[in-house]
This record gives C-alpha cells, sequence and structure tokens, in this order.
C-alpha cells in the first residue's frame, strides 16, 4: 500500500457529511471544532481536553489504560515524579536505571522508580521525610506549585515573597510564595472565587494545565495554517476536517506498526484542502462518491487511487 501525500485529500465535505453518515458501513468519529479526542473519558467538549489532548500528542502521557485519562483521579506522587520530567525533557525522555538506593520505600522495580530517581537527582524533591517517598500519597495544589516551579527554573529557585495574593494563601503559609509565583506566571488563577485551595489533592486533568502552562507545550497537531476562507470552508475544517487531518490513518485497520500511514488530510491550508475534496465528491449522489464508495467496501479511509487503501 502506498502512502498518499498530503495532497491527496480525498474525503466528503459537510454538504454530504449527513448522507453519508446514513450508510450503514460508515464508522467515523466527527469532533467539535480543534480539538480532537484521544481518550474514550475526555471528549472534546470536556473543560480540559484541549490541555489533556496536548500532553498526550507531546507523549507525556499515554492515559491510565483502557483507552480513558481518568481526568478526575487523584495525582499521585509517583505519577508526579513521570509527568513532571516529560514536562521538562520531552516525551520520549527515559531516565538511567532506578538503583533502588535513594529512598527506603522505592525498590528499582517500583512503579516510575527510574522517574521518581531522577526527579531527586534534578533537586526537585528530597522525598516526603524519613528517607521515604510516599510514591502512592496523593499530591496537593500547594505541594505542586513547588514541584512546577523548581521543575521549570532549577532546584535553587526561590521565588519572591508572597504579599497575600489568594483568600486562603496567608503570607505566612508555608508554599505562600511559591503559589504566588505560580500565578504571577499564569499557570493557575486558583480554584475560583479568589481562593487557590492549597491542601485540595490535584487531579489529572488540572495536571495537565498545569505541565502545559508551566513548560509552554505546544500541541503539535495545532493548526497554524491560513484561516477559512469563508463560512463554508470553516463549517468544513469545524465538522470534519479538524479532526480527520490528526489521525493520519485510515480508521484502525493500517497503521505505522505495518508500515501503512497515509496522510488523508492535507495539514496546511484548509482552503486548499477543501479545494481538493470538491472534485471527489457528487452531491447530486453522495453514495457514488470515493467516500461512501471506499467505506462500503469495509474501509475507513477513501483516495482517488482506488487501490491505494486495498
Amino acid at each position: 500500500m502506498a502512502n498518499a501525500k498530503d495532497t491527496d485529500f480525498r474525503c466528503a465535505t459537510h454538504r454530504c457529511i449527513a448522507a453519508l453518515a446514513a450508510c450503514a458501513a460508515l464508522q467515523f468519529v466527527f469532533a467539535a471544532p480543534g480539538v480532537a479526542q484521544t481518550f474514550d473519558d475526555v471528549p472534546p467538549g470536556y473543560w480540559a481536553a484541549p490541555f489533556v489532548e496536548n500532553i498526550a500528542a507531546n507523549g507525556i502521557t499515554g492515559g491510565c489504560g483502557g483507552s480513558n485519562y481518568c481526568p478526575s483521579d487523584v495525582v499521585t506522587r509517583a505519577q508526579m515524579a513521570v509527568f513532571l520530567e516529560r514536562g521538562m525533557r520531552g516525551g520520549n525522555f527515559v531516565p538511567p536505571p532506578a538503583s533502588g538506593l535513594r529512598f527506603n520505600d522505592i525498590e528499582a522495580g517500583t512503579f516510575a522508580a527510574a522517574f521518581i530517581e531522577q526527579l531527586a537527582n534534578d533537586g526537585i524533591t528530597s522525598g516526603c521525610g524519613g528517607g521515604n517517598y510516599c510514591p502512592d500519597s496523593l499530591v496537593t495544589r500547594a505541594q505542586m506549585a513547588v514541584f512546577l516551579l523548581r521543575a521549570k527554573h532549577g532546584a535553587g529557585y526561590v521565588p519572591p515573597a508572597a504579599t497575600g495574593v489568594f483568600n486562603d494563601v496567608d503570607t505566612g503559609y508555608w508554599a505562600s510564595a511559591w503559589i504566588e509565583q505560580l500565578a504571577a506566571e499564569g499557570v493557575s488563577s486558583g480554584c475560583g472565587g479568589g481562593s487557590f485551595c492549597p491542601d485540595d489533592p490535584v487531579t489529572r486533568d488540572q495536571m495537565a494545565v498545569f505541565l502545559v502552562r508551566t513548560f509552554g507545550l505546544v500541541d503539535p497537531n495545532a493548526y497554524v495554517g491560513p484561516a477559512a476562507r469563508d463560512a463554508e470552508v470553516l463549517s468544513f475544517q469545524q465538522e470534519f476536517w479538524e479532526y480527520v487531518r490528526r489521525s493520519d490513518r485510515c480508521g484502525g485497520c493500517h497503521n505505522a506498526a505495518i508500515g501503512q500511514v497515509p496522510l488523508f488530510a492535507r495539514k496546511d491550508d484548509v482552503n486548499l484542502a477543501y479545494d481538493a475534496t470538491l472534485p471527489f465528491i457528487d452531491e447530486v449522489n453522495p453514495a457514488s462518491s470515493v467516500m461512501a464508495t471506499k467505506v462500503g467496501s469495509g474501509h475507513n479511509c477513501w483516495l482517488a487511487d482506488s487501490n491505494a487503501c486495498a
């Protein structure tokens, strides 16, 4: 199977989506404007979806298992070590093997042991006391403020003195300076009502936001091309193209593991993608379109070349 080039975008426009969706063989997922859906439990409309998609696209998380992200689950100290190290160093970072000698409660085979020891080597944590790390303990928002700023600025960083920004964090609170600096850097605006909720546990959806904002992570799938030239192209972008261009493969049957990853949506210009689509659509009889023909034969990809997905 030959890979299709970006310029070989051959799919139905929004004019035909409703008709094509009626085809019994059509099994394609449409997403909300601008946000794909990597995890079953983080739909495009979820408040933190863009941030979760960002860290997934950057390889920082693969979710919690079963195609889920578990956005409302609390973040443990072990998970935090992985999040922070990958946030700092990139999703492909692999720390040196763990020795099992750094903390009493972290053996070499403990989950995330290598990341935990690397976090300690980086000076971001010294553990939870008594020579332990407490990998299964949750992380509070106050603690996370310290961890994030040390990860960003270095182990020796000291924030400016607190002035009293949040209602529930007075200047004498142990992490007040860290919390206010986190807010000053635009990483967090608090939990609402002028409060920060320093003792609340950090959840996985909040963690995604913290990581993106702290490290300035850019979603590699983010569209940076020209704006849609008119309302019709914009509708096409919002209803169809924005999701398709992120997928880069034919449904789930063709994938990188077997060397078949056709790019069936050009990524550089939605206007040109729209123009390239029209010649392959039969607006009078949508079922005769290339898309419907290919889907009808059992494929979720459709190209001008009838053998492209054979």
